[in-house]
């Protein structure tokens, strides 16, 4: 939420009801993480059944999860149970000691199937990754960004003080990391996480606790929401919340039934204010109210929503640069008046436009990651209101911002690694 050009400017992520939300680990210990970090992907284990194997599953057993939950438990049945008859340790075993051996292969295959089964056939383009470092001392939050591949990939060369594990297994899955939060940040109600043991599983029960980390303004299941930190470490009055309530109430006005709060505010903590898509300006008017000066005179309220990889794209008229260059390129190689220099430089620019590209075709099933829009209502007088004395001291008291979660990960350092 900014003031731009006399407007009161929100921007709000717009995250599709279907958005499945994952916690994935990175091996034992996160032996991993660094270079799912630094590579910009995902990816899990069982090397012994192949990708291939998989795709070539009948298409009719993929159209009912029954049946291919079934189809994917009999092939890891299968080749764990090959692969422990043919080890000369087994052969030397009784037969009741290989049929104790075969049933405990069975179990790890049943494991290693529906893990399997949630990576390649459940997760989608478009969803987001929790990915927990050693202790869950701090997480990475990304979005998923390609189906699942088993080609290698490069892994870079961080220099000889930055050295990682590089990651031994087969099936992958490419992620644009958004950012990195600490413990302290992560919602309370997904501390259980941290003594699951599975390596994979979906949380998206949990969605409305993690949307407010990925973004301070969102929307979600038609609903518009705004994150306010409080910050204050002192217990709040009954007085203080009373004050903050009113400047809200009046503020809202005639629709202050319709405006929702979710509060978790154990100072510090969080408030999250919500209502129907069509009710955005109220909460942008509670939002100039409770951190902008109102001295400023603001002429109207833009509305804009993005879906999650639309600043990675190029718009029409960057496309159109980028033809043109292509254009430039071929006339002046044609006339040979483009010296090698030149050359050079032109098609640097074109490769960094390019790059932009390669997310529009992963993406091409998925558009609304991509759309951008944008609504401006205008103020025919300043609605938004001043704050009174108490008001204001409440406001201070709270120690309210709108401080987003963690560090961001700035895209551009992460396009070279999905070329």
């Amino acid at each position: 939420m900014k003031i731009v050009n006399e407007l009161l400017e929100f921007n709000f992520l717009d995250i599709p009801i279907e958005t499945k939300y994952w916690f994935v680990r990175a091996s034992t210990k996160a032996r991993f993480y660094d270079d799912f970090r630094n590579n910009n992907f995902i990816a899990i284990g069982h090397n012994s059944v192949e990708l291939s194997t998989l795709s070539n599953i009948d298409n009719k057993m993929k159209e009912e999860s029954k049946l291919l939950k079934t189809a994917y438990q009999t092939i890891f049945h299968d080749t764990y149970i090959a692969e422990i008859k043919n080890n000369n340790d087994y052969k030397e075993l009784s037969d009741t000691e290989k049929s104790k051996k075969i049933e405990s292969v069975k179990r790890s295959a049943t494991i290693a199937a529906n893990k399997t089964l949630a990576f390649v056939e459940e997760m989608e383009i478009g969803d987001y990754i929790i990915l927990p470092f050693r202790g869950s001392d701090f997480f990475l939050i990304g979005m998923v960004v390609s189906d699942v591949f088993d080609e290698e990939i490069d892994h870079q060369d961080m220099g000889p003080n930055n050295t990682y594990e590089f990651s031994t297994y087969d099936k992958k899955r490419r992620v644009i990391w958004v950012k990195e939060i600490t413990i302290n940040e992560f919602p309370d109600k997904l501390m259980w996480v941290q003594r699951a043991h599975k390596s994979i599983f979906d949380i998206t029960k949990n969605a409305e606790e993690i949307n407010p980390i990925i973004a301070n303004e969102y929307i979600y299941n038609g609903r518009v929401h705004m994150k306010i930190n409080v910050n204050t470490k002192d217990p709040i009055s009954t007085s203080t919340w009373y004050q903050y309530q009113k400047l809200l109430n009046r503020t809202i006005g005639q629709k202050e039934n319709e405006v929702y709060q979710k509060t978790n505010v154990q100072s510090p903590g969080n408030i999250i204010l919500e209502t129907l898509v069509s009710n955005w300006q109220y909460l942008a008017l509670a939002g100039g109210a409770l951190f902008f000066d109102v001295d400023v005179d603001i002429k109207g309220v833009k509305f804009k929503t993005h879906g999650a990889l639309s600043f990675l794209l190029p718009g029409d008229k960057e496309r159109k640069a980028t033809q043109s260059i292509k254009d430039s390129i071929e006339i002046e190689k044609d006339k040979e008046l483009l010296k090698s220099m030149k050359l050079d430089n032109k098609l640097k620019e074109l490769e960094v436009r390019e790059k932009g590209h390669l997310l529009a075709q992963l993406t091409s099933e998925k558009k609304n990651l991509v759309v951008e829009s944008e609504e401006i209502v205008q103020l025919n007088e300043n609605k938004i209101k001043l704050p009174e004395d108490d008001e204001l001291e409440a406001i201070q008291q709270m120690e309210l911002s709108q401080k987003t979660s963690g560090t961001d990960i700035l895209y551009q350092r992460q396009i070279d690694n999905l070329i």
